[in-house]
């Protein structure tokens, strides 16, 4: 059973890594609209811009994706059903959720996932 310190832990580490990120996301998102913002660059610098950009969008991306994950962990501590393996249902170890507050399944039942993927 997780106890309430650990719920707490995870509740700040979650809504600290979820601001970061939005200020990272706002940043990038400053930088690339400057970037595609510059005009009369020579063909050489528009493609280094242009590739730049196409880099920041990449970036934005996983961050959005991350972001996804804390916002639905957060809502499954709300919820009361995170630290539960949404395969097999048994607990998450809580070294592991230690290490991945946002994590949906137990090492068993994500190894057997890996293993699925690479035999197909």
């Amino acid at each position: 059973m997780l106890t309430n310190p650990i719920l707490e832990e995870a509740r700040r580490t979650l809504t600290r890594r979820r601001h970061a990120l939005i200020r990272l996301a706002a940043s990038h998102r400053a930088d690339e609209d400057l970037l595609l913002g510059e005009r009369e660059a020579d063909w050489e610098d528009t493609a280094a811009e242009v590739r730049d950009a196409a880099v920041l969008g990449r970036l934005a991306a996983s961050e959005l994706r991350e972001l996804q994950e804390i916002e639905a962990a957060l809502s499954r501590l709300q919820a009361g059903t995170w630290g539960f393996c949404r395969s097999c249902g048994d607990p998450i170890d809580t070294r592991r959720l230690r290490a991945l507050p946002e994590a949906t399944v137990c090492v068993p039942c994500a190894e057997r996932a890996e293993l699925g993927r690479k035999a197909s």
